[in-house]
């Protein structure tokens, strides 16, 4: 593969990724409030952006 088909495997893989986060974020705050409120979602959210903005080895 070249580095072109490699990054927009890259993309579609980490756009799937970031779905589920949000979809699984979503439910489990709708399931337990009082466990996952806002501010751990966007912890969350924050933290997984983050990683993605770090350098791979």
């Amino acid at each position: 593969m070249d580095a072109e088909a490699d990054a927009e495997v890259d993309a579609e893989v980490e756009t799937e990724r970031l779905a589920a986060l949000i979809d699984g974020l979503a439910l489990a705050g709708v399931l337990h409030p009082d466990r996952m409120t806002p501010e751990l979602m966007r912890d969350a959210l924050r933290r997984h952006l983050q990683a993605l903005a770090e350098p791979r080895p």
